[in-house]
């Protein structure tokens, strides 16, 4: 699962390149995204390179974004800037035949807001959710770009006749997506402090690799896409899960053919990774 968070979803690129470094990638049946996660949760789906993955986060600037497509507020749309470009640029790099045809069964959320009425649409309870399986989706990169339409600041998206915008808006962690279809073992990394782990089906497994600090508040943070920013938070997911997967190495979780093996349900988080190894740290420099 691949929560949103806009900028700080560079954090969740740092988490697949540690991935893909240690073949893990192939292991993952299913991808489960929403908002910024949705895009991160393509470039996992169809397996693209590292180099592929930087060159649609290229288009991911404040200048991109900000200064070319401001308009004045609609109702209509529901926002004040246009992404059709930035989609138009990860159209070029990434083929939607190759999303379809993806044995990762990718699924993301999207909300429909009201038909009429100015009070009901800027009230998000009044949002409809809509999970979006894109493998079976004729028109899975325009879903895509409206699960990262959040309302008020990006525009809506008109897909067959209907609008969508960011499905965060309804749910910002769409674990249950998974939990639902009968996964097991899930990872899930959300950008948002405000997620709870431990709040989900006692009968699954989670490794969950978000941030164990908030990386920054909303607008301030996830609306900045800031260059050097972004660079932290990717290195910080790469550091935190080289360290996840040490650990569950070394517990025996994560066996040499790279497969999960728990013996019963495991919530395991960053914070205990990181627990766990200043306690071994620490005891090592007893024993000195």
């Amino acid at each position: 699962m691949l929560g949103g968070g806009g900028a700080k979803g560079a954090y969740q690129l740092g988490v697949i390149r540690a991935l893909e470094e240690y073949k893990l990638i192939p292991r993952i049946k299913a991808v489960s995204g929403v908002s910024i996660g949705a895009i991160n949760g393509l470039l996992v789906a169809t397996k693209v390179d590292l180099e592929t993955r930087k060159a649609v986060w290229a288009n991911f600037t404040n200048k991109n974004i900000y200064q070319k497509t401001f308009r004045s507020f609609s109702l209509e749309e529901l926002g004040l800037f246009k992404t059709d470009h930035l989609f138009n640029d990860v159209k070029s790099l990434i083929d939607e035949e190759k999303i379809k045809k993806s044995k990762v069964d990718t699924f993301i959320l999207v909300a429909r807001p009201p038909e009429k009425g100015f009070l009901k649409n800027i009230r998000f309870k009044n949002f409809i959710g809509k999970t979006i399986h894109l493998n079976k989706s004729e028109r899975p990169l325009e879903y895509i770009n409206a699960s990262t339409a959040m309302p008020f600041v990006f525009r809506a998206q008109s897909i067959e006749e209907a609008r969508y915008v960011d499905g965060g808006v309804v749910n910002n962690f769409p674990v249950e997506t998974l939990i639902d279809r009968g996964y097991k073992v899930i990872i899930t990394c959300a950008l948002s402090d405000r997620f709870d782990v431990y709040s989900y089906a006692p009968d699954v497994t989670l490794i969950d690799l978000s941030p164990p600090e908030s990386l920054g508040p909303f607008p301030q943070v996830s609306l900045n896409f800031d260059e050097s920013a972004m660079a932290g938070f990717e290195r910080e997911g790469y550091n935190n899960t080289v360290l996840m997967i040490k650990l569950l190495k070394a517990m025996k979780h994560l066996t040499f053919f790279r497969r999960f093996k728990f013996k019963a349900p495991t919530i395991i988080t960053i914070k205990d990774v990181l627990s766990l190894t200043n306690v071994n740290s620490n005891q090592d420099e007893k024993n000195d």
